[in-house]
């Protein structure tokens, strides 16, 4: 029987870092709400990078890779229905079918059930030992696979590829990275920003293949996973580890509310569906992204978490503007510190004129920083680093400075505190500002 309030009823869907932000951000802003957290995995919580923390020998169980302890979520006042699948989604009544024969009446619902990786090209993507690592019960199974596998192939050389690749391989594993495009995180890196991490690679012995695109996994009689490429080209493996194609898991939504060709969910400024009670946020939409003025989907964890906030405070009666991105990204592996944040020099030059620069400061900082800029207004559109130190504080001051129309003598002026030894990163990002400007006005080549 359809379980009914007498206060307003918000269902969040999905309880990983964007259902249970907003949850968080709309117990806050009304506290006599009720507010219904429901999740298919018992553990909702986990962190998606418990698994590298583990084979990098920073964690000692995945139990440890969790973002909030279940007695801060107790104290919350938020019910949770963890462990529990939804089978319907009934529109007209506006309820939940649960998989234990239970429902959840609802007043709005928010979808917030991320995204999953689907490797459709791949033919036997299916097969046992073909693994993901997203949630904390596929991570599971893939560290039991792992665990008695010595041989392993990563499919994709992105962020999370690199990363597992990385961690793998530093607890002692033979590791096989195979990616389709001709360099590492080709998406987010100029080929000139790429060439530390690949030196680094190389250095390393782990096995780096480019240009190899996977398109069919087969098991063989001994049990092991052969992969064929494109080329022709096979790797046999214990296991295989998928890092490419992530998606929207909007799979409840089909035939509910307008969905795009991509099956993420089409919304206004407000994160409303064509059902005005619905309303999908994080990996689930596209946001605006501010270097294409367009929209663009970027799975990302600092995404949904700010379309989550963003959406309570909308559904709490407060007025915000339009959620937009820069497309900010950054990782540590391969001894290495890597951001990048808007278009890399690729892609801005598809649509304006532009002007670089790559900044080397002194030969013991191993840092190299690169600044996009528009060339006749000197408006920033990208920036890249790579450092041996970590240079993620560096790398927000840049997605701030691209948030707020900065250009490149906004940039290389603005003040800043500068302490010999103490913040010298900060030099070095004014004096890579102050070349990109005297580049952009013909002062230096």
């Amino acid at each position: 029987m359809t379980e009914k309030y007498v206060n307003k009823v918000i269902v969040i869907l999905g309880a990983s870092f964007a259902g249970m932000t907003c949850a968080q951000k709309l117990r806050q802003l009304n506290p006599n709400w009720d507010i219904v957290l429901i999740d298919k995995e018992i553990h909702p919580d986990y962190v998606p990078n418990g698994l590298n923390w583990y084979y990098r020998h920073e964690i000692s169980g995945l139990n440890q890779a969790m973002w909030q302890t279940e007695e801060e979520q107790r104290l919350q006042n938020i019910r949770c229905l963890f462990g529990l699948k939804v089978e319907k989604i009934n529109k007209e009544d506006r309820e939940l079918m649960l998989s234990d024969g239970s429902s959840v009446y609802y007043d709005q619902l928010i979808c917030a059930m991320g995204s999953q990786a689907e490797s459709t090209y791949i033919d036997g993507a299916d097969a046992q030992g073909v693994l993901t690592t997203k949630t904390y019960a596929t991570s599971q199974n893939a560290k039991q696979v792992l665990d008695k596998s010595h041989k392993v192939a990563v499919v994709g050389a992105g962020i999370i590829g690199l990363d597992i690749a990385y961690s793998l391989h530093e607890s002692g594993k033979a590791v096989t990275l195979l990616e389709a495009q001709e360099r590492p995180d080709f998406r987010h890196t100029d080929p000139d920003m790429s060439l530390p991490l690949l030196d680094a690679m190389a250095e390393s012995k782990l096995h780096f293949f480019q240009n190899q695109k996977v398109e069919k996994i087969t098991v063989t009689r001994e049990e092991k996973l052969c992969l064929r490429t494109l080329t022709g080209d096979t790797f046999t493996v214990d296991a295989v580890i998928l890092a490419v194609n992530f998606r929207p898991d909007s799979r409840l939504l089909t035939g509910l509310v307008d969905l795009s060709v991509d099956n993420s969910v089409v919304v206004n400024d407000y994160f409303q569906t064509s059902d005005p009670n619905i309303y999908p946020i994080g990996d689930l939409i596209w946001s605006y992204f501010k270097g294409l003025n367009s929209a663009y989907y970027m799975p990302l964890i600092n995404q949904a978490i700010r379309s989550a906030q963003m959406l309570a405070y909308h559904l709490s009666g407060h007025a915000v503007p339009k959620l937009k991105i820069t497309r900010a990204t950054g990782s540590k592996h391969f001894g290495y510190y890597r951001a990048n944040i808007g278009l890399t020099e690729l892609e801005a030059g598809f649509y304006e004129d532009t002007v670089s620069v790559t900044y080397f400061p002194k030969e013991q900082y191993d840092l190299r920083i690169k600044l996009i800029a528009n060339q006749k207004t000197g408006h920033l559109l990208g920036a890249q680093l790579i450092s041996k130190e970590n240079c993620l504080a560096t790398a927000n001051q840049l997605v701030q400075a691209i948030s707020c129309d900065m250009t490149d003598f906004d940039l290389a002026f603005q003040d800043f505190i500068y302490t010999a030894r103490e913040s010298e990163m900060a030099y070095m990002l004014h004096q890579a500002a102050i070349n990109l400007y005297e580049k952009r006005i013909g002062l230096c080549e």
